[in-house]
């Protein structure tokens, strides 16, 4: 019958916690690993796991958000509307 509290997982996470999703290609390389790419642990431990990826994937991502190359940059309509004080004489 097998064990109920058992769940198989994948040794490396099919999204890369770390990158992030790249796209399909990488997502379907990873999930379709061989055989020694997987794991049994309880399903306790895999939830922990799970959550801990997702957590740290969620982490990164905010970090690179307040990271933008955008943000650090101002266009040409932005020096149009600023509003640039005359020096005091």
């Amino acid at each position: 019958m097998g064990n109920k509290n058992i769940k198989v997982d994948h040794i490396d996470a099919v999204v890369d916690p770390e990158v992030g999703f790249i796209g399909y290609d990488e997502f379907i390389k990873r999930l379709f690993v061989e055989i020694d790419g997987y794991q049994a642990i309880c399903t306790h431990c895999h939830q922990k796991k799970t959550n801990a990826e997702k957590e740290l994937r969620t982490r990164i991502k905010n970090e690179n958000k307040k990271q933008k190359p955008d943000d650090y940059f101002v266009t040409v309509e932005d020096w149009i509307t600023i509003d640039i004080p005359e020096e005091p004489k």
